[in-house]
């Protein structure tokens, strides 16, 4: 097992923190709801921020999935959501897809047992760790520890119970592990995205150890600056219509286009009148789905 120290000191540069992220973090009342956004509003984050709460929420965030940079994974969202695991189940290659062909990043701790479909995705298999092996030393120079003089990522008891077996994937080029060896979080670029992924219970934001301390500050504002330098993902252009948005467009246009010919020819309607202010509305449909079609994916 190496811990890997192939980057020179990364330096904080917190208007990097400015991508769009999309988190997955379940209903009111599930144990993270509430608590990403704030964590990332601590950690100066100055992107969008798409919280996904319901399924209506992630229905309409995953239509326009290449619009997001990141999807951070929150804490016990696998275990707590039915419809959340049902996605995952149900969308696995549209996952793998949008990391490796649009370059999307995803974060996310893996401990639950309900988080294990994703790691295997991506090729890691979970193991049990010592229980006396609890906290992730981070040791300068390495990429997500820059600026972080012999900090650590702990907490008491129960922080690090579960760990990746090796051999690790081929993507992964990067190990942060915990002091007696273990792979508690892997990074590495997966085709055009990146992948940050830990049993460890690393994006916990609830815990003692959490945003707003300094060594947990620097850690992951180290790591959005490894996404910033590593991810290959562009935003689309700034209008992005699904193929059902651009037919129920079209439709309304449709639909709104004859009221207006009606209500221009009535009371007294001529054909001449009719026919020449329905082809003029007409020609001002087509452009107009013209230009939507244009952008439609």
């Amino acid at each position: 097992m190496l811990l890997l120290f192939l980057l020179p000191t990364v330096h904080v540069v917190m208007a990097r923190m400015e991508k769009p992220i999309l988190v997955l973090e379940g209903a009111p009342g599930t144990y993270s709801a509430g608590k990403v956004e704030a964590a990332l509003n601590q950690m100066g984050y100055k992107g969008e921020i798409f919280i996904v709460r319901s399924e209506e929420d992630l229905n309409k965030a995953w239509a326009k999935r290449n619009k997001y940079a990141i999807m951070l994974i929150a804490y016990h969202a696998f275990r707590d959501n039915a419809f959340l695991r049902d996605w995952l189940a149900a969308t696995s290659e549209e996952i793998k897809s949008w990391v490796y062909d649009i370059g999307g990043t995803i974060i996310a701790c893996t401990k639950d047992a309900e988080d294990d479909p994703l790691s295997a995705l991506f090729g890691l298999t979970k193991i049990s760790v010592p229980p006396e092996v609890d906290e992730i030393p981070l040791t300068p120079n390495t990429p997500f520890a820059a600026g972080v003089p012999e900090g650590k990522l702990s907490s008491s008891g129960g922080f690090c119970t579960f760990a990746y077996s090796e051999p690790l994937p081929n993507w992964v080029q990067y190990v942060v592990a915990t002091k007696d060896g273990y792979p508690a979080i892997v990074a590495g670029k997966y085709g055009k995205g990146c992948l940050i992924l830990g049993p460890a219970e690393w994006t916990d934001t609830t815990d003692a150890y959490k945003p707003g301390t300094e060594d947990w500050d620097a850690f992951w504002a180290n790591l959005f600056d490894w996404i910033d330098e590593t991810s290959e993902w562009v935003p689309p252009p700034p209008e992005v219509y699904t193929k059902e948005e651009v037919d129920r467009l079209i439709e309304e246009a449709i639909n709104r286009a004859v009221e207006i010919a009606l209500s221009s020819i009535w009371p007294t309607p001529t054909i001449a009148v009719a026919f020449g202010l329905f082809g003029v509305i007409i020609g001002i449909i087509a452009v107009a789905i013209s230009a939507i079609a244009l952008r439609r994916r």
